[in-house]
């Protein structure tokens, strides 16, 4: 799956080899896309890891599941890939499951589920969760608590 990339969106920058610019190694850089290019390359503005300001230009974006390129890329944040699937998720109806083991580049895994529904107990459990949080909900009044019963009687609960 692709995410189309637009200028002003954030995206992480990996470097391979640094050449003076400050970063802690086996980490991205924040970055902006200042720049969509034909080529689908990015330009872009990033920060090192001393918080100062630099620009690249004609840095490949590398989407999830793409190899990865010798020198620097582009990639999008986990997070983005997982809001991205989950959209796509919602149109197609199928349910993903975020987490689980990292794969190869030290990622999180984003993992198809299968559709369930919650049991019978389940669904007890919960409504008997809503039921006694609601009993011991304080209400402010300054005047005593009338219950009607199902006759619509008042019945006094001082």
């Amino acid at each position: 799956m692709n995410i189309t990339p637009t200028v002003g969106r954030t995206i992480l920058l990996w470097l391979t080899n640094p050449d003076g610019i400050a970063v802690r190694i086996g980490e991205p850089l924040c970055a902006q896309i200042a720049a969509v290019l034909p080529t689908g390359n990015l330009n872009i503005g990033f920060l090192d890891y001393q918080g100062c300001q630099r620009g690249m230009l004609d840095v490949p974006l590398v989407q999830h599941g793409e190899t990865v390129p010798a020198g620097p890329y582009c990639a999008w944040m986990d997070y983005q890939v997982g809001q991205a699937r989950a959209a796509a998720a919602d149109e197609a109806g199928s349910l993903f499951e975020v987490g689980g083991a990292p794969n190869d580049s030290g990622r999180s895994i984003i993992e198809p589920l299968s559709p369930s529904t919650p049991s019978q107990d389940e669904e007890d459990a919960k409504n008997q969760s809503m039921r006694t949080a609601l009993e011991l909900m304080p209400i402010a009044t300054s005047e005593p608590l009338t219950l009607r019963t199902a006759e619509d009687k008042p019945a006094d609960v001082s």
